[in-house]
């Protein structure tokens, strides 16, 4: 049996919420910056988030959300919004990054922070994205548990398939995904496997801009974790 097997709630003694304080490298839809948090009470935060895009430092406050391991939080006056909400989820494996998703406008985009500097962004290419977009192999962080990945569309079908494996997952995986109607960028993805009754459901965001990174949040048994993908070719 793999971590993954287990109750989300058996890895949430590993979580405080210190571990969100401090420096943070970011990419928010792939547009790069840096966030700072500093504690102001027991679950609450306050800091700063410096945008590369537009130059300036925004006012930032956020708070635990319903579990240790969640972080929501308010960038303000940013990106020709009065406020920006952002709901992520720090991996409770390494507490190194967390991962999750804001809306603009009503539109679902990724957002993931590193401890470290963020992997390099790929190129802008202008357009929607497109089923062909997910396709390729990704390296991923599945709440912190290392993992590769690999997915074909299957145009006929609509479908995307694959496979996902990762000395900690345990077994391989199959993935079948399929990409969002209304929103290109969106995917949802199953991983199974015909040996465990687990099965992994993500729900990831592509960069809309360099399609290199897809985000978001993944539901195990009980509850939520954060996951990036990282597009190798």
């Amino acid at each position: 049996m793999t971590e993954l097997d287990h109750p989300l709630a058996a890895l949430w003694d590993r979580v405080r919420a210190e571990h969100f304080e401090g420096a943070w490298s970011v990419s928010d839809d792939g547009w790069p910056g840096r966030l700072s948090l500093h504690r102001t009470g027991a679950d609450s935060f306050e800091g700063a988030f410096v945008s590369d895009r537009f130059r300036q430092t925004h006012h930032v406050t956020g708070a635990v959300g319903t579990a240790p391991h969640m972080l929501e939080f308010v960038i303000h006056d940013y990106n020709f919004l009065p406020e920006q909400r952002y709901s992520t989820f720090l991996f409770t494996r390494g507490r190194n990054a967390f991962a999750g998703s804001s809306k603009w406008r009503g539109i679902p985009f990724g957002f993931v922070a590193w401890r470290r500097d963020a992997p390099l962004s790929g190129e802008f290419r202008r357009g929607t994205a497109e089923p062909i977009d997910f396709c390729g192999t990704w390296g991923m962080r599945l709440n912190g548990h290392s993992a590769d990945l690999v997915l074909e569309y299957d145009a006929g079908t609509g479908l995307l398939r694959g496979a996902c494996w990762g000395r900690s997952l345990g077994p391989s995986y199959d993935v079948v995904g399929r990409p969002d109607i209304e929103v290109p960028h969106q995917v949802s993805m199953t991983l199974s496997r015909p040996t465990s009754e687990t099965e992994v459901y993500l729900d990831g965001l592509l960069f809309s801009r360099p399609k290199n990174i897809v985000c978001g949040s993944a539901r195990l048994t009980g509850g939520h974790v954060g996951f990036y993908m990282v597009r190798n070719r």
